[in-house]
């Protein structure tokens, strides 16, 4: 069930990227929203305390008045949420806030100029992706809002069938449909087949796709090719491996499944099949 969602805002226009991107969420799940700012501060091996940044202050006071804002808004909507500010931008100081609130989605922003060494050695989302059980919904400024269908990669072995459980709870929520997408290198059997019936004995619209290719181009083809809502994916490499590659250059949302979800589909009817403890200590912040 996506009882939490963590709602993770850094640079100045994440704001507006992830916020349309939030409501579908929180609307379809009935979900109460936690938003989080992070406040910059010096970054080495070890983070270093927040009192030795000497701009702390006047940082912390303005992302309570951001947080304060995002959340009155969100509230005017009929969402519930409230939120706090967090000091560090790493992906470990995500996924520890998430694991402090309970949280059982992080939608976060992922950056359209990340730079070079950062993708190849692994930046923010990519520390996020390793450090949390989580899943993960990232989105790119450049990916639009759509009512497609969810696509669902599905590769030669049933590690990435662990996905469906969560897609077909996406796909009941938002009354959509799947699409099953295989790429290889050569005609071959495989999991998509049973990726395909597992989706339509729960009452899920599914097709399949099978493309030959490298999967990092095939992916962001069909996308654009159907106009797909999201990408969803089961991963459990991440450095140089597929979702890695995808954060970058997908033109639709991503939500990276971490590990295998109960498969308490049946119970999904109008919610989501996402694990969530039960909502524990109230988070301290800037709620109204």
């Amino acid at each position: 069930m996506l009882d939490r969602i963590l709602l993770a805002l850094d640079s100045p226009g994440d704001r507006a990227t992830l916020l349309p991107h939030l409501r579908m969420f929180a609307r379809a799940g009935e979900s109460r929203v936690v938003v989080m700012k992070t406040i910059p501060f010096l970054e080495t091996i070890v983070e270093m305390p927040g009192e030795l940044s000497p701009k702390l202050e006047g940082d912390d006071e303005a992302a309570e008045v951001y947080v304060s804002a995002v959340v009155e808004a969100l509230t005017s909507e009929g969402i519930e949420a409230e939120g706090f500010t967090n000091i560090g931008r790493s992906g470990l100081s995500i996924a520890a806030a998430a694991e402090r609130i309970d949280a059982s989605l992080i939608v976060v922003a992922s950056q359209v100029h990340a730079r070079l060494a950062e993708v190849l050695l692994g930046g923010r989302i990519e520390t996020l992706l390793e450090a949390t059980p989580l899943p993960v919904y990232v989105v790119s400024p450049s990916a639009p809002l759509r009512q497609g269908r969810i696509l669902v990669p599905i590769d030669l072995t049933d590690l990435s069938l662990e996905a469906i459980p969560t897609a077909v709870g996406l796909a009941r929520a938002f009354r959509t449909g799947l699409l099953f997408l295989h790429v290889v290198d050569e005609g071959a059997e495989t999991a998509i087949f049973k990726a395909r019936d597992l989706a339509r004995r729960e009452g899920i619209p599914a097709d399949l796709l099978i493309r030959q290719g490298d999967p990092a181009t095939e992916i962001p083809k069909v996308c654009r090719e159907i106009r797909s809502r999201m990408i969803v994916m089961r991963s459990r490499v991440l450095r140089g491996g597929l979702a890695q590659r995808l954060i970058h250059r997908a033109p639709s949302p991503l939500l990276v499944v971490r590990r295998a979800v109960p498969e308490e589909v049946e119970a999904t009817a109008t919610r989501f099949s996402f694990p969530s403890a039960l909502w524990g200590r109230r988070v301290r912040g800037s709620t109204p």
